[in-house]
């Protein structure tokens, strides 16, 4: 943004099941607070994170992504709290200043 800012949602992907959180508006820092339970068969192999710069007019920025490899998940794993390093688009994705971990936190089920 304009501001030296961004707007930033995440998209979460497993298979075949779309999430979307809130966006936080004008942040280099959010924390979306967010809880969202996907179903994720045994050997489902990962889910998606895509975190985007949302634009009023035109088309929403990539600035980043990262999956979670859910192989050696269990129905009887124990809550998931994990940072997942984000690789950013060849272009830089939308800002270069945004962290480039992301926290996934929550139940995990397998």
């Amino acid at each position: 943004d304009r501001g030296g800012t961004s707007d930033p949602f995440v998209v979460i992907h497993a298979e075949g099941q779309k999430v979307k959180t809130r966006v936080i508006k004008t942040t280099l820092t959010p924390e979306w607070g967010e809880s969202f339970q996907v179903l994720v068969e045994e050997d489902a192999g990962k889910v998606s994170f895509e975190v985007y710069d949302y634009n009023t007019f035109g088309r929403n920025t990539l600035i980043g992504s990262t999956d979670l490899d859910t192989s050696a998940l269990t129905p009887s794993s124990p809550p998931l709290h994990k940072w997942l390093p984000l690789d950013i688009p060849p272009a830089g994705g939308a800002l270069k200043s945004l962290p480039k971990v992301a926290r996934v936190g929550g139940t995990a089920y397998g």
